[in-house]
């Protein structure tokens, strides 16, 4: 398995989704996600209860702040997914999209 890294050359850890309360306790700053919308976000910021979530376009630029338990659960309801490589984003959600990787299990 390989290591994926941010831009800044930081290790990438994956986001615990087995429940709400490992997704809040592996969230970090720095963390890519990507929306239903396919808009990719940056994890700005992290407060005991709140989330600033920084949309990475560069000609619409803006922020989102959400309550963490709010996110945890729309990111436990699949509205958010943890984009690996932003680089790649586009290609990685066309690639899961087909293979449905990312909303059912394949046994």
């Amino acid at each position: 398995m390989a290591i994926r890294f941010n831009k800044d050359k930081t290790p990438v850890n994956k986001i615990n989704t087995t429940t709400e309360s490992t997704i809040n306790s592996t969230i970090e700053v720095g963390h890519y996600l990507r929306n239903g919308s396919n808009q990719v976000f940056r994890i700005g910021a992290l407060s005991p209860t709140q989330i600033l979530l920084q949309l990475q376009d560069p000609t619409h630029p803006r922020n989102l702040t959400l309550s963490r338990k709010v996110f945890c659960q729309l990111y436990y309801r699949k509205n958010y997914d943890q984009v690996l490589d932003p680089n790649r984003a586009i290609s990685e959600w066309v690639h899961a999209k087909s293979v449905g990787a990312t909303r059912f299990l394949i046994k």
